[in-house]
C-alpha cells in the first residue's frame, strides 16, 4: 500500500490535496466500497472547495489592505513620455523616448525614468544643424537648405519646406501655431505651423544668424547674428523694431517663461536683460563657451557650454545657486521639460561621444539665499563689471542622472517635447494683428486693394468710348442738365433757355436707324465681275 500511494501521489495531478490522494488510494483497494467509496470522495472534494474560497478571500483582503496602504503612501501620480531627439554630424535623427513616471510620497516627489531609443533616419544629406519640436511635430534642419517636417504620432515624414538658400542655423516654435526659421544667408522666415504656409520672410543680418527666441506672448521676437547686432523684430507687422550692437558676438538668447527678461550667451559671457526696460541687469563670467540655455522656472535658467558641468543661473537674484557634474567629456546640447508636479523639470543632455543623460531637479536645488545676492543696480554695457560663478559659491547638487544611453554618434543639436495634444483657441502670430482692426476698416481696406489690382491688372470688360450718335447724344445731354438749371435758381441767375430745336435723341435714332438700313441691305442677283485687264481691279 505505500508503495501504492507513493505512486498515486507521483502521478496524479498536482491540483489535489495529499489527503485527498491517500484516500483515493486506500478506496481502490477495496473492490466491493462504491457507495462508500463516492461519499467520502465528494466529502474531501466539498471540503477542499471550502478551503480555496477562504484562501481566495484571504488573498483579496491582502490585496485590498495593500492596496489602501499605497493610496495612503502616493498621493500624486505622473506617467508621461517625453520624446528627445538629435541631430548629428553623421546625417542621423536619432529618436528616443524617455518614460518618466512620478509619485508623491508625503513632502517628497519619487521621479524614474527608462529611455528606448525609437527611431534612427537620415532624412539630410548634410549634418543636422538645428531641432525643434512640439507636440507631435518635430522640424530638423540641415546644412542641404532643407527643412524636414515629421509627424511623431504616425511616425513618418510629412514634407519638406524650402526657403532658405544656405544652412538652416535655427529653429523656434510658438504655441505649435507659427514657427520661424533662420539661415545662413541672414533671412528669418516665418511659417504657419498647421498648413505650412510660408507667411512672412524678413531681411535684416549682414550675415548669418546664430538664434532665435520667441517672446511668450509672440508679438515679438529676438535674433542673434555673426554682425554683433541683436534684433528685435515685431511679429504681429512683419518688421525689425529694434537693434543693438554688441562688443561680441551673441551666440545664444532665450526668454524666461513669465517673459520678463531675457538673457544672451556671448563666448564666455552670460548676460540678463530687463524685457521692459531693456537695461542689462549684469554679467556673468562662465568657465566655457556657452552653446545651450534653457529654462528650468520663471525665474532659473540652466547654461551649459563646452565643459562638463551645468549651472543654475537665479536671474532676479542676479547669482548662481547650484551646479552638477554632467559629463566626463563636454556637453553639446541641452534641452529641458518641466513636469505637471509643481516646480519640478527633467533636464537632458549630450556629449560629444553620444550619451545621453537625464536629469531631474525640483525646487530645492534652484532656491538660494536671497541675502547672498548682489543689489538690484542695472549695470551699462560699457562698463566692465563682471561677475564670475565661482564668486556666488553655488552649491554642488551631485545629482545622479535619471536614465541614460548612447546613441553612438557626434551630437550637434538637440530638442525635446513631451507629445502634448494641440492647444484649441491658439491663434497665430501674424494674424492678431487682424484683431485690432475693426471689421468696417477691414471691409474699406478689402475693397481699397481690389480696386488697385483691378487698374493694375485690367481684370474686366474695358470700358468702350461712345462712336457717332451715341457721343453726339451724350455731349448735348450734358449741357443742359437739372442740375445746372437748379443751381443756377438757387444762386438767381436766369435759367437756360429752351431752344426749339430736334431733341438729340431723335436725331441719334435717325442716324442710327440709317446706317443699320444701309449696312443690313443686300441687292438682288448676282454681282456682275468685270475682268481684270491691265490698270483695273475688280469691283
Amino acid at each position: 500500500q505505500s508503495q501504492q500511494r507513493a505512486s498515486l501521489t507521483y502521478l496524479h495531478p498536482a491540483g489535489k490535496s495529499r489527503r485527498q490522494l491517500l484516500l483515493y488510494s486506500y478506496f481502490s483497494d477495496m473492490p466491493k466500497a462504491g457507495k462508500r467509496r463516492a461519499a467520502a470522495v465528494k466529502e474531501v472534494e466539498d471540503e477542499v472547495e471550502v478551503e480555496a474560497e477562504l484562501e481566495a478571500e484571504a488573498q483579496l483582503e491582502e490585496t485590498n489592505a495593500s492596496a489602501d496602504e499605497d493610496e495612503e503612501i502616493i498621493d500624486m501620480e505622473l506617467d508621461t513620455i517625453v520624446h528627445v531627439a538629435l541631430g548629428t554630424y553623421e546625417h542621423l535623427i536619432h529618436g528616443i523616448d524617455c518614460n518618466i513616471i512620478a509619485a508623491k510620497e508625503g513632502d517628497d516627489v519619487i521621479v524614474a525614468a527608462q529611455m528606448q531609443k525609437m527611431y534612427v533616419s537620415e532624412p539630410h544629406a548634410g549634418p543636422v544643424t538645428a531641432l525643434q519640436a512640439t507636440g507631435n511635430t518635430l522640424v530638423t534642419g540641415s546644412s542641404d537648405e532643407l527643412m524636414q517636417v515629421f509627424d511623431l504620432h504616425r511616425k513618418l515624414e510629412a514634407g519638406t519646406l524650402m526657403l532658405h538658400e544656405a544652412t538652416i542655423t535655427a529653429l523656434a516654435f510658438h504655441e505649435q501655431v507659427n514657427m520661424i526659421s533662420a539661415a545662413e544667408d541672414g533671412t528669418i522666415a516665418i511659417w504657419d505651423a498647421q498648413t505650412w504656409d510660408h507667411l512672412k520672410l524678413l531681411r535684416g543680418h549682414k550675415g548669418p544668424i546664430n538664434d532665435l527666441a520667441i517672446h511668450p506672448s509672440g508679438k515679438f521676437f529676438l535674433s542673434a547674428g555673426r554682425d554683433h547686432s541683436l534684433r528685435i523684430w515685431d511679429s504681429m507687422k512683419g518688421r525689425c523694431a529694434y537693434i543693438t550692437k554688441r562688443p561680441r558676438e551673441p551666440t545664444v538668447v532665450e526668454f524666461l517663461p513669465l517673459g520678463d527678461h531675457y538673457v544672451v550667451g556671448s563666448d564666455r559671457q552670460l548676460m540678463a536683460y530687463s524685457v521692459e526696460s531693456n537695461e542689462l541687469l549684469f554679467t556673468t563670467s562662465m568657465p566655457f563657451r556657452i552653446n545651450s540655455v534653457v529654462p528650468v522656472s520663471n525665474t532659473h535658467v540652466a547654461v551649459c557650454g563646452y565643459g562638463d558641468t551645468v549651472y543654475i543661473i537665479n536671474v532676479p537674484q542676479r547669482m548662481c545657486t547650484s551646479y552638477f557634474k554632467a559629463h566626463d567629456e563636454r556637453i553639446k546640447a541641452m534641452t529641458a521639460q518641466r513636469l505637471p508636479l509643481g516646480a519640478h523639470v527633467v533636464i537632458f543632455t549630450s556629449d560629444a561621444s553620444g550619451a545621453v543623460k537625464a536629469w531631474h531637479l525640483h525646487e530645492s536645488h534652484v532656491t538660494s539665499d536671497a541675502s547672498s545676492a548682489p543689489e538690484p543696480t542695472p549695470e551699462a554695457e560699457g562698463e566692465a563689471a563682471e561677475r564670475g560663478v565661482e564668486d556666488d559659491e553655488p552649491l554642488n547638487l551631485e545629482l545622479e542622472p535619471l536614465a541614460e544611453m548612447s546613441v553612438h554618434s557626434r551630437v550637434t543639436c538637440m530638442a525635446s517635447t513631451n507629445r502634448a495634444k494641440r492647444k484649441k483657441g491658439i491663434k497665430s502670430i501674424m494674424k492678431q494683428a487682424s484683431m485690432l482692426i475693426a471689421p468696417k476698416e477691414l471691409v474699406q481696406a478689402a475693397e481699397k486693394s481690389e480696386e488697385e489690382l483691378m487698374k493694375r491688372t485690367r481684370v474686366g470688360p474695358k470700358p468702350k468710348k461712345p462712336k457717332g450718335a451715341k457721343k453726339e447724344f451724350l455731349t448735348v445731354t450734358a449741357e443742359t442738365t437739372e442740375g445746372q438749371a437748379e443751381a443756377a435758381m438757387t444762386q438767381g441767375l436766369p435759367a437756360p433757355e429752351a431752344v426749339e430745336r430736334p431733341t438729340p435723341s431723335q436725331e441719334a435714332i435717325a442716324i442710327n436707324a440709317k446706317a443699320v438700313a444701309n449696312a443690313t441691305h443686300k441687292p438682288k442677283g448676282k454681282k456682275k465681275k468685270k475682268k481684270r485687264g491691265k490698270g483695273q481691279t475688280t469691283e
